[in-house]
């Protein structure tokens, strides 16, 4: 009994499936900031009342509109970033997980910065362990990522499973994040 290689049309249909996989599970990834490009950006409630948080020194009054404007404007860019790479990965259908790769870091670069964005925010006390909820599901999901250029065939269907539990964890945490500031649901 011989093994037959795999035929042209054998292989299409596993980089085919590949590739859908990988996106599927990136799918996962948004920052639940802007709305799709086209659509108004989701509207901020600005009847919330203002909310204290401590500081060294006296206490200040936060204004959770204001925050969550700002929360808004940082995951835009990240979410801009994100459609970009979602953009690359869908018009090059064949591409490998190593190509992929280089067009994953800028949606990395925008994490990263979202995320010290959020940790320097002047938010209500209340709301520090949702930030850093959030921020450790972005850091989940960066490691996920920058594992892109290491995905074969054989670990993909891992990685997919690894991506959709933390990109699961990180909607979870910003719908959190998003309720304290006063801001809409995704």
């Amino acid at each position: 009994m011989s093994i037959r290689p795999p035929t042209d049309k054998y292989q299409e249909g596993r980089t085919k499936k590949f590739r859908v996989c990988a996106i599927a599970a990136l799918g996962l990834t948004a920052c639940g900031a802007a709305a799709a490009p086209g659509q108004a950006s989701p509207p901020v409630r600005t009847t919330a009342a203002p909310a204290q948080t401590t500081t060294p020194g006296p206490t200040t009054t936060v204004d959770a509109a204001s925050v969550g404007r700002q929360y808004l404007a940082l995951a835009a860019t990240t979410n801009a970033a994100q459609a970009t790479f979602f953009a690359k990965v869908t018009a090059n259908p064949s591409a490998t997980g190593a190509q992929m790769a280089p067009w994953a870091a800028p949606y990395i670069a925008s994490m990263k910065a979202l995320d010290q964005g959020l940790l320097d925010l002047a938010a209500p006390a209340a709301t520090t362990p949702d930030v850093k909820a959030v921020v450790a599901a972005n850091s989940a999901l960066i490691v996920d990522l920058k594992a892109i250029d290491g995905l074969t065939l054989l670990n993909l269907a891992a990685w997919s499973q690894q991506v959709q539990v933390d990109g699961g964890k990180q909607q979870g945490t910003v719908t959190i994040l998003r309720h304290d500031l006063g801001l809409p649901p995704r």
